[in-house]
């Protein structure tokens, strides 16, 4: 699995794009490859996808490592994929997001606007002024939509 795994990722970056998640399930019947990705900006299109999909399938090094019947989905990560790291919420910024962090004793839920990610920690900004959260903290984030 890691070798196909190295191989879309070698793919992917030499689009200029990231690996957002990969994941492999491998059974008696058929065999499945589920790969997210996104740009650094978090705006991937569906032509770029496309042609990820397409270069993928054209790999005859991605092939030699899988068994003959396997079903490959590429997708971006969608609204509800989770954000657990310093690159999903920098594809996020100027977002509005709920992030679940401990803090103390207890876990924490707050929403705002992204306004600064690095890999320390990110900063939202929102009714209650500007805060910090240090990345170690954070359980999880998620966007936020808001209809006017």
């Amino acid at each position: 699995m890691e070798k196909v795994k190295e191989i879309v990722n070698q793919i992917i970056e030499e689009k200029g794009l990231e690996l957002v998640a990969f994941s492999m399930n491998q059974n008696k019947q058929r065999s499945s490859i589920k790969i997210l990705v996104d740009t650094l900006q978090g705006n991937i299109s569906l032509d770029q996808i496309s042609k990820i999909t397409s270069q993928i399938n054209n790999s005859e090094e991605f092939y030699a490592e899988l068994p003959e019947d396997f079903r490959l989905e590429v997708s971006s990560p969608g609204l509800d994929h989770p954000l657990k790291n310093f690159k999903d919420f920098r594809r996020q910024l100027e977002r509005n997001v709920a992030v679940k962090f401990k803090e103390e004793d207890s876990t924490q839920t707050i929403s705002g606007k992204l306004i600064k990610v690095d890999e320390q920690k990110i900063t939202l900004s929102g009714k209650f002024g500007e805060k910090a959260i240090p990345m170690d903290i954070i359980d999880h984030g998620k966007i936020e939509i808001k209809f006017k």
